[in-house]
Order: structure tokens, then sequence, then C-alpha cells
């Protein structure tokens, strides 16, 4: 990054930190429904959230399990 900066195909090589302070919330719900014994498929939300910074998150799953219980 440091060479790019240097030949001017990027404005600089590093950010400058930066500390803010405030409330952030976040929430994550997920559920699972078990197929038969070995198979179960589930998913999961989540979204967190700190002044401008915002994130969304979604999975879907296949868990099988193998061997015996």
């Amino acid at each position: 990054m440091e060479a790019l900066a240097a030949g001017g195909s990027v404005k600089e090589a590093y950010y400058s930190g930066g500390s803010k302070n405030g409330v952030g919330y976040n929430l994550h719900a997920g559920a699972d429904y078990k197929l038969n014994k070995d198979v179960t498929i589930g998913g999961q939300l989540g979204y967190d959230t700190f002044g401008d910074y915002n994130e969304s998150s979604a999975q879907l799953y296949v868990r099988y399990l193998f061997g015996e219980k």
C-alpha cells in the first residue's frame, strides 16, 4: 500500500485512528428445526449499530450429525 501511495495511485497508505463515545445496539435471533434425528436446518439474523456504523447479517445452515448418539 505504501508503494501505491508513493506512486500516486492512492491518496494515503494509512487511515488515522479515531475514538467515539455513544450507545450501540445489537439484535441477534436464531432458530433451528429438527428434520429427523440426524438433520437440523436453521437460520440466524443479526443487526448491529453504533453511530454511523450499521451492519446486518443473515445465515442459513443445514447441520448433519454423523455417528451414534
